[in-house]
């Protein structure tokens, strides 16, 4: 139960970080009138990329691909990230051979739907 809640504590605070973020931008984006067309383009590609990420959170959908040299701990990271020894790890090399699709479905935070 302990884990559940400190799983929706962070997805409470990755929604808010979002939020933040995207109140932050509509300001600057108000305050800089005289902003040049290369600066709005800039600001417009990254409220685009801010507004995508918090529509997948909110509908729970998040896809992490890891990938790297063997045994440097990219399973041992996704299983602190996911709250659980999902995947398989190990001292020796190569213990993760194939790729691997986990389902994991985000808590419900109460309060929110």
């Amino acid at each position: 139960m302990a884990d559940n809640s400190i799983q929706e504590n962070r997805l409470s605070l990755a929604r808010a970080s979002l939020r933040l973020a995207l109140e932050r931008y509509a300001y600057l984006r108000q305050k800089q009138k005289n902003s040049t067309t290369e600066l709005e383009a800039a600001l417009q590609n990254q409220l685009d990329i801010l507004t995508y990420t918090s529509e997948k959170l909110d509908r729970n959908v998040i896809r992490i691909a890891t990938f790297g040299m063997v045994s440097r701990g990219k399973s041992a990271v996704l299983n602190a990230l996911l709250g659980q020894k999902i995947l398989q790890t190990g001292p020796l090399n190569g213990v993760t051979q194939w790729p691997r699709s986990v389902r994991w479905t985000i808590p419900a935070v109460p309060g929110e739907d």
